[in-house]
């Protein structure tokens, strides 16, 4: 029997960030690009401490348990949005 990957298709990946509101889904764009906290809230006109509690929120959401989870479901998410960005021009 063949072993099952734990990987998640990036239509998954997708419908999770659909089901989080558009400043969330801000800050998982700008976490997937490798962007600090700190970075991101200066690229949003935030406090850290906001976007440290919608990091908090966005893990709540997905039901990821660790800072590492979310900065892994961030990088996976925005893979190839660069990409598709430019085949829209």
């Amino acid at each position: 029997m063949p072993k099952q990957s734990h990987r998640v298709g990036l239509g998954a990946r997708h419908l999770g960030l659909a089901r989080l509101t558009p400043r969330q889904q801000e800050i998982v764009r700008l976490l997937g690009a490798g962007k600090s906290t700190t970075e991101a809230a200066a690229a949003l006109g935030l406090r850290p401490s906001t976007v440290a509690f919608h990091r908090a929120n966005i893990r709540k959401a997905l039901g990821i348990p660790t800072e590492w989870g979310l900065v892994r479901f961030a990088i996976l998410t925005t893979i190839g949005e660069d990409e598709a960005a430019g085949d829209e021009t």
